[in-house]
């Protein structure tokens, strides 16, 4: 394929670049909840989507933007010097964009190409005669059937859709009104997809059958983007240890140099077996070696893979998370380093207690440990710059099976990161924050290591240390409140300890600079998250919560019986005494 390199982003808030960021989603909004135990309540957005309650910042948004608007001005000039001056391509609109291009060509999959909607017959059988630039094919609703690892390349402009991609802002439900890829029994399905500007959206991937798997690759030499995606089933099938570039996550990116692979909106909920990491189970996310650009993951869900939520940790390029939720998911939560990979506005949970998806006879975190985010990048130590950041995190753990290495975890082959405006809530026995010496089990990044903690909040039961961080210069904490009993000083190991850092349960001092941004954003309300959004207190307390909860719906269900009967009776007592009326005074 034809690779472009990367132009210069000096000029790209120009009118491409806001109408880029103007395409955001719209919906409804998540607010996290804070720590006095208020539930998590659903806002209309409104005005500007910056102001929001749990929107990433405006650098998160920013980035995004840049992305698509380098990628339309390289089209734009490409197109120019082939004596082309409308460029071809323009970014489209439709709600769900953030951008969408336009085709030329757009066929139907099943009324021009044949394709069965019955999942009678592999699509791969038809397709081939419209895998060409400039080509949109449409998919009405119904079952495609997949039966291998299906490869789609196309040197130029290329997508694949369910029909109503223009407008949708989330996934579509499975049933059937989605235009479904259903995996073959015995089958590791995937979808290998591969343009200089492509897009895939509006689909349901279904591995609901016995002993199969569905994937998507998403490579790009330029922009390509999977969004409004949902996975429903659990992969099941067995092989062999997760490898360097392994072909089964949920969705794998692999973008050149200067490129840019991107996933909006991929929802997947209680999608791998516990245990099942080492016997072909994989991260809902994987970004490896075959990564040299960029992978962005925006407003996505991942519940219950069997390995990363993210796992972002072997790849010379950059991972990139904005907004979105990953919730018990085995090892880690997001897993990333290296300047230029951050996760901005993101929610993270570790509960084990509340895990309600399959087992396969281990339950979640029995066999593997688990973090929240874990920070790390082997075989990259020296060539790939230090600089990780987490922002506007709301990073919650409750309850383990086994062991954790701590919920921010930051392994001896982990460069520095930078921890603003979050909220770490720690329910366990132990050390919150924990960072391990440079060099510690691997050989150490280049400098530097420090890392450094601001405008945050650090919630937990656990003084003896609350963040322990080991042979790592310049480390510093500053405008924080450790909300911690009988915390102090003593209880920050290895940091420099500045301004405004406060402790105690009632700490005065420090605290998040913008609460109302703390957590996920986006429409995310294909996923039941209640039973996680309960409250932040102990498990009493929540226990309590939920045990009243359950009160007032039994008090409201029976309230709605009584009226109904009364509602029930009036009805026949008028109908009683219209007819009496009709007996005695009609002809």
């Amino acid at each position: 394929m034809t690779r472009k390199l990367e132009c210069s982003r000096r000029t790209f808030l120009t009118a491409g670049a806001v109408g880029a960021l103007s395409g955001a989603t719209g919906g409804s909004i998540v607010k996290a909840s804070g720590i006095t135990g208020e539930q998590a309540e659903s806002v209309q957005s409104t005005g500007s989507r910056f102001e929001q309650p749990g929107n990433p910042t405006r650098g998160a948004e920013r980035a995004w933007a840049a992305a698509e608007y380098d990628h339309l001005k390289q089209m734009r000039e490409g197109a120019a010097q082939q004596g082309n001056s409308s460029g071809g391509n323009q970014s489209g609109s439709g709600l769900g964009s953030p951008t969408a291009p336009n085709f030329s060509n757009v066929v139907n999959a099943v009324d021009d190409l044949g394709a069965d909607p019955t999942g009678g017959r592999p699509i791969s059988q038809d397709l081939g005669s419209a895998i060409k630039p400039d080509t949109l094919i449409l998919f009405p609703p119904g079952k495609y059937l997949l039966d291998q690892e299906w490869g789609v390349s196309v040197d130029g402009t290329f997508g694949m859709a369910g029909e109503g991609y223009k407008q949708a802002s989330s996934p579509p439900e499975s049933g059937k009104n989605a235009a479904t890829f259903v995996a073959a029994d015995n089958t590791r399905a995937a979808i290998n997809f591969e343009a200089e500007t492509g897009l895939l959206a509006n689909f349901v991937l279904d591995q609901t059958g016995n002993n199969n798997s569905i994937s998507i690759l998403l490579r790009s030499s330029g922009f390509a983007q999977a969004r409004d995606i949902r996975y429903v089933g659990t992969q099941d099938n067995t092989g062999s240890q997760a490898d360097e570039d392994q072909s089964n996550p949920m969705c794998r990116f692999a973008a050149d140099d200067g490129a840019t692979a991107r996933a909006e909106r991929l929802i997947g909920k209680y999608i791998g077996l516990p245990g099942d990491k080492n016997s072909g189970g994989a991260p809902f996310f994987w970004v490896g070696e075959s990564n040299k650009g960029t992978a962005q993951m925006g407003n996505c869900v991942s519940v219950g893979a069997a390995d990363n939520g993210l796992y972002g940790g072997r790849t010379p390029g950059h991972a990139q998370v904005k907004g979105g939720k990953y919730v018990n998911n085995a090892v880690s939560q997001l897993r990333y380093d290296g300047a230029k990979s951050w996760a901005d506005g993101v929610s993270m949970v570790v509960d084990a207690d509340n895990y309600s998806g399959p087992t396969n006879g281990t339950p979640y975190n029995e066999k593997f440990g688990v973090q929240g985010l874990k920070t790390e990048r082997r075989k990259y130590q020296e060539k790939k710059p230090s600089g990780a950041v987490l922002r506007n995190a709301d990073v919650r753990v409750r309850s383990i099976n086994s062991n954790m290495g701590a919920p921010i975890y930051i392994r001896g082959w982990a460069g520095s990161l930078k921890i603003e405006n979050s909220r770490i809530v720690n329910q366990l026995d132990q050390t919150t924050i924990r960072a391990q010496a440079p060099g510690d089990g691997n050989p150490a990044t280049q400098p530097p290591h420090n890392i450094t903690i601001t405008d945050s909040e650090i919630v937990s039961s656990y003084a003896d240390p609350v963040i322990d961080i080991r042979g790592r210069e310049n480390s510093s904490i500053r405008n924080t409140c450790i909300k911690v009993p009988g915390a102090g000083p003593s209880s920050i190991n290895g940091m420099d300890i500045g301004e405004n850092v406060g402790f105690g349960k009632q700490c005065n001092k420090g605290g998040l600079s913008a609460p109302d941004k703390v957590g996920a954003s986006g429409n995310l309300s294909a996923v039941n998250f209640s039973a996680m959004d309960s409250g932040n207190g102990s498990s009493g307390e929540n226990a309590q919560q939920h045990q009243q909860h359950r009160k007032q719906k039994f008090f409201q269900r029976v309230m709605s019986v009584i009226f109904s009967m009364f509602l029930l009776i009036a009805l026949v007592v008028v109908g009683v005494v219209a007819t009496l009326f009709y007996l005695i005074f009609g002809d």
